[in-house]
Parts: C-alpha cells; structure tokens; sequence
C-alpha cells in the first residue's frame, strides 16, 4: 500500500484514527526537499518506507532555525489575514477615489 493509498483509505476505514497521520503527512513536502524526491513519489512510496523515512528525516527537517523561520512567517500571516484587517481594505477599496 503506498502512502497515498493509505492516506485516503485510512479517512475512510477508520477516521478516528486518521488525524495521527497529520503530523506525518504534514512533512511529505519537506521530506521531498531534503530527500530530493518529488511530493508525488513519496506519496507513491511504500507507506511503511515513507513513514520510515519521514521519521528518520525529523531532526533534520525540524531544525531550530526552521521552527525560529515558520514562526515568523506565521506571525506575519496572522497579521496579514486579520480579519479586522481585511475588511478594512475591502471597505477602503468599495470607496470610489474621490467621494
């Protein structure tokens, strides 16, 4: 079974067993950057050979500086998708130039 087939079964067979696979499936891209693979081969991969890989590859996909880097990033889409914020662009830009 490949890990994409496990993926979609395991929502399906046991869905309150599926959300364990977040973390896991939360790390195929970063596994597929630091392996040099493609997303979709590793989703192709064996599921046990993916999930073997992905594990063993954490200390080095979650370094400091990763988490210090994500931390940022988010703190400024936080900012970014305030919805407060939103709306007040979506109302300045509802307002003709001028009035």
């Amino acid at each position: 079974m490949t890990l994409a087939e496990l993926q979609a079964l395991s929502a399906f067979v046991a869905p309150s067993q599926a959300g364990a696979l977040s973390p896991v499936l939360a790390l195929v891209p970063l596994y597929a950057i630091s392996s040099g693979k493609s997303i979709d081969s590793v989703y192709g991969m064996r599921a046990t050979d993916a999930i073997d890989g992905i594990v063993d590859a954490i200390p080095g996909i979650l370094t400091v500086e990763m988490q210090q880097a994500a931390a940022k990033v988010v703190g400024h889409l936080s900012a970014a998708l305030d919805p407060h914020a939103i709306r007040a662009k979506m109302i300045a830009s509802a307002i003709p130039k001028g009035a």
